[in-house]
């Protein structure tokens, strides 16, 4: 099983006594107990306690809600629909006693089965409200700031990448525990759905637009983009994430998260009768990230990725073939790097979701990158560590995921409240109901 900041892998059977590997990327939470056993989650999962020594469970709350939390004063809380709730919990005896109150309305996401809010072992509680999470929408985005809709409904969409020629938009759609990739054609406006059911993400196209290949639970498969055929494994990768192939299709970059830390890997590809197959993959370079959004200049030449050896995401360029030599292009930090078409320009995006470009020319066999500068003051819906853009073939324009309802104002994105002695608060409301 995976707890991913965006989504939840399901394990590869459903045998108690299998062994799981964890690979964790960003907070890890809670998660419904039917999501853990492939059903779709809701805003009203069970509430299910596991014993640690023998595997037992037991459920505490049916279809009560999502994000349970126990508190040392002796109480369970959980979210529903956007309320907090809390109710009198026996930890000995692993009961609940008597009737949950609702506390506090705090902001959650359905999706992923998690809120912000949090408490502190002295009782404080702390909580984010009035925001929807989740729900965004896809939308062109213009060096002015201008935004135009495509005409989706708002949806939990992310990993938007544009076919080589520009004519069709991929990208996943979480949807009640499940996430599948689509296929969006930008001149007919008609969808097609390429998965049906499971969880993937980090789409990458085949230079001719004929597939699609992205990353599984068991690995990196492909699937045709006209949505012809099933999904079938290209290769075992484990926590394998697609990023890049060759201008020439013959090679694929991936990030591999392994035992030993992060890799950069190479893989050939070959199309065998309308079969990919992969070679044998090689470690191009080691990283201090597990997503490096790795992406091949528009010669092949040059390689851009994200790392953060130094404890901070940066944007570096090395040669392809490798030479030995890195330039970092981003000064304050930087990730998801995209090359511009017309060959002298560099995406990426900052860490508070702001569009930087970079100009930058090559001279006597060196990269030589110029100051970045602000491409647009729009701020992108937060995904965290996954990609919420993609960059038009023409390099005009930006397929931007943005917070259902446009941007929210820096103080609404960063309000959050502080409430003390909590613990007491909750006795005190219990004590009014006849605890």
């Amino acid at each position: 099983m995976k707890l991913l900041d965006f989504g939840l892998a399901r394990t590869g059977t459903g045998s108690s006594d299998e062994t799981v590997t964890i690979a964790v990327m960003g907070t890890p939470a809670y998660m419904s107990p039917e999501q853990s056993e492939g059903k779709p989650g809701g805003a009203r999962s069970d509430i299910v306690v596991v014993s640690l020594k023998d595997r037992k469970r037991k459920t505490l709350l049916s279809h009560a809600g999502m994000f349970p939390r126990y508190l040392a004063s002796g109480y369970l809380t959980y979210v529903t629909k956007g309320s907090l709730f809390a109710v009198p919990f026996d930890a000995d005896a692993l009961e609940v006693r008597g009737t949950p109150a609702q506390l506090q309305e705090v902001s959650s996401n359905v999706n992923l089965g998690s809120a912000q809010v949090g408490f502190s072992e002295n009782g404080a509680l702390v909580y984010r409200s009035g925001v929807t999470e989740g729900l965004r929408t896809l939308e062109w985005l213009d060096q002015t700031g201008k935004l135009m809709p495509i005409g989706l409904e708002p949806a939990m969409y992310f990993f938007p990448v544009f076919s080589p020629d520009g004519n069709r938009l991929a990208f996943f759609v979480n949807q009640g525990g499940d996430t599948n990739l689509w296929v969006l054609d930008l001149q007919r406006g008609s969808r097609t759905r390429l998965t049906n059911g499971g969880n993937g993400s980090f789409a990458v196209w085949t230079p001719d637009n004929q597939y699609v290949v992205f990353q599984t639970t068991e690995g990196i498969a492909w699937t045709r983009a006209d949505g012809g055929g099933k999904q079938q494994t290209l290769l075992r990768a484990g926590f394998g994430l697609p990023m890049a192939f060759t201008p020439d299709g013959k090679l694929l970059a991936y990030s591999q998260l392994t035992p030993d830390g992060d890799q950069m890997r190479i893989v050939s590809v070959g199309n065998r009768s309308g079969q990919l197959e992969a070679g044998e993959p090689r470690v191009y370079l080691k990283t201090a990230t597990a997503i490096n959004f790795t992406v091949f200049s528009p010669d092949g030449k040059w390689l851009a990725y994200t790392d953060a050896e130094a404890g901070s995401f940066e944007v570096y360029i090395r040669a392809f073939p490798d030479n030995g030599s890195r330039v970092q292009v981003s000064t304050a930090g930087g990730l998801n790097p995209k090359w511009s078409p017309n060959g002298r320009e560099l995406f990426y995006r900052t860490e508070d979701q702001r569009l930087m470009v970079a100009n930058y020319s090559v001279k006597n066999g060196v990269f030589v990158p110029e100051k970045p500068r602000l491409w647009s003051q729009t701020k992108l819906a937060n995904i965290g560590a996954g990609a919420n853009y993609a960059l038009a073939p023409d390099g005009k324009r930006i397929m931007a995921l943005m917070p259902a309802g446009g941007p929210s104002p820096a103080e609404r994105q960063s309000h959050v409240t502080l409430v003390l002695n909590f613990f007491d608060e909750v006795r005190r409301r219990f004590a009014g109901h006849g605890k």
